[in-house]
C-alpha cells in the first residue's frame, strides 16, 4: 500500500501525518510501521481528516492513539498554513484535534525560508494530584497533571535515577485503566531542562522523545501553582526548546505554547504489514 504524508519538526519531536482517508482502525497499525526506523521514522503519526464542528476549521488531526498533541497541532497548522496561506507572513489558523472537544486557532508566523512559529493556545481543563512511587527502595514524588487527551506525570531530575525503568513500570501497573496517553517529564529546574517520555495505549508505543508539547504546558502549570503566579518560560529539551505563558489566577488560564516548527519531506511512502 501507498500513503501520502508528510513529515514535520517540531523541535525534534518527529512527527508524521498521514494524508490519505483510512479506517480509524488501522491507525494504530499505520502509524507503528511509518514510525520504524526502517520506514519515515518519527516519533508519533497523525491522521488529517475531514473537520467535524461547526466553526470554519481548516482541517482535523486525528492522532495515532486518539491523544492530543500539542506539538503535532502546531506542526499541522503549520502544514495547513502553507497550503491556504503561502504568501501570508501570519495567519490564524483553526483545527480540529484528537484529545480536545474544541477548535483550536493556532497562529502560524514566518520566521524565514522554511522556518515557522505556531502558538497555540488554549483554556486547559486540567487537574492536579500529588502521589508518592516506591521504586527500587527509594521513594519518588510527583505531581500528575491531567489534560484532555494526556495524562502527565512531573517528576525531579535528581530522584530520577532510571526514568525509563520506572515509567515502564508505571505504564505496567496501569494496564487496567482508560487513558488515551501517559508522559513522564522529568524536570530539572535549575536548568529549565525538560526530558520527556510518552507512552501511547493504542499502540503500546513508549518514546523517550526529542521535546514534548502537552508536557510542557503541564510543566508551566506544575510551576504556576507551585510558586503561585503567571509564567513566561522557555523550556529546553533534548531536540530543543518550547516557549510556554499563562495567566494564573489560582488556576492558569490562556495557557500559550510557541516554538519552531519545519516541514521536512512531503511524498510517498510504502507501507507493507
Amino acid at each position: 500500500m501507498q500513503l501520502n504524508y508528510v513529515k514535520v519538526n517540531p523541535s525534534q519531536n518527529m512527527t508524521i501525518f498521514v494524508k490519505d482517508p483510512l479506517p480509524r482502525e488501522e491507525y494504530p497499525r499505520i502509524a507503528m510501521r511509518l514510525m520504524d526506523y526502517s520506514s519515515l521514522h518519527g516519533e508519533q503519526v497523525g491522521f488529517i481528516e475531514e473537520p467535524r464542528l461547526a466553526g470554519g476549521a481548516l482541517g482535523r488531526l486525528q492522532m495515532m492513539g486518539g491523544e492530543f498533541c500539542a506539538n503535532a497541532s502546531r506542526a499541522f497548522a503549520v502544514y495547513l498554513a502553507m497550503r491556504h496561506f503561502p504568501e501570508s507572513p501570519a495567519v490564524t489558523v483553526p483545527i480540529e484535534v484528537s484529545g480536545s472537544e474544541e477548535m483550536i486557532p493556532i497562529e502560524v508566523t514566518k520566521i524565514s525560508r522554511g522556518i515557522y512559529d505556531a502558538a497555540l493556545t488554549v483554556k486547559e481543563a486540567y487537574t492536579t494530584e500529588d502521589e508518592t512511587f516506591y521504586f527500587r527502595n527509594l521513594n519518588v514524588y510527583g505531581t500528575w497533571v491531567h489534560l484532555e487527551g494526556i495524562d502527565h506525570l512531573i517528576v525531579m531530575k535528581e530522584e530520577m535515577k532510571c526514568p525509563e525503568d520506572f515509567f515502564r513500570e508505571l505504564v505496567k501497573s496501569m494496564a487496567d485503566q482508560e487513558y488515551e496517553a501517559l508522559g513522564l517529564m522529568v524536570y530539572e529546574p535549575a536548568r529549565e531542562f525538560l526530558d520527556p517520555y510518552v507512552y501511547v495505549k493504542a499502540t503500546e508505543s513508549l518514546v523517550h522523545e526529542r521535546s514534548c508539547g502537552s508536557g510542557t504546558i503541564a510543566v508551566g502549570i506544575y510551576k504556576a501553582h507551585t510558586q503561585g503566579k503567571s509564567i513566561d518560560l522557555t523550556l529546553f529539551q533534548p531536540g530543543g526548546y518550547l516557549k510556554i505563558q499563562g495567566d494564573y489566577k489560582g488556576r492558569l488560564e490562556k495557557i500559550t505554547l510557541s516554538g519552531p516548527i519545519e516541514i521536512v519531506s512531503e511524498g510517498v511512502v510504502n507501507v507493507n504489514y
